[in-house]
Order: C-alpha cells, then sequence, then structure tokens
C-alpha cells in the first residue's frame, strides 16, 4: 500500500472537510490529500514532493527498471522504498 504511480498538482476547489473545522487557523498549512472525493490524508504541512516547483512527480520505486518518462527530469530522492521522483521542472539545470 505504499506504492502509488503519480502525484499530480491540480487546480480544483473542494469544500473544507467538516471534521477539520477546528483545525482551521492553528497550522500555516493543511494538506489534505483525496482520492476520488474521500479524504484520505491530512498534512499540517506542504507536500514536500512538490518543493522543486514541479506539478508532477512520478516515483522511481527500488527495484523497479528505469521508467520511459520522456521530457521529464530525474531528480534523487530517497524516502523509505523509493529512490526518486521523475519532475516536470526545470530544478537544478
Amino acid at each position: 500500500m505504499y506504492k502509488w504511480q503519480k502525484w499530480e498538482k491540480i487546480e480544483k476547489r473542494v469544500e473544507f472537510p467538516k471534521i477539520l473545522t477546528n483545525l482551521v487557523k492553528n497550522y500555516d498549512w493543511i494538506n489534505c490529500e483525496f482520492i476520488d472525493n474521500h479524504l484520505i490524508e491530512v498534512h499540517f504541512r506542504q507536500n514536500p514532493d512538490f518543493r522543486y516547483g514541479n506539478t508532477v512527480a512520478i516515483p522511481q520505486w527500488k527495484g523497479e527498471t528505469d521508467k520511459n518518462c520522456s521530457g521529464l527530469r530525474y531528480v534523487e530522492d530517497p524516502d523509505y522504498r523509493r529512490n526518486g521522483f521523475y519532475i516536470d521542472s526545470e530544478f537544478g539545470k
């Protein structure tokens, strides 16, 4: 359950989850992650996988063969069973 195929930043307004209402103004960031409009995860920080200015993050998991991610840049960023990401950013050039 730790593997995922792709993070993609989107601009979509969603109603703030009512269950979290009492947290508003108590934290600088409330990062809510959804699948099919269902709240699955909450963090009180920004998503670090987008710290490169990217809008896409495709993980390269340990033991996987290289992915064909033409046009994307690889960034080494180990975490748990991940080696890094393919991202759509000019970071580091």
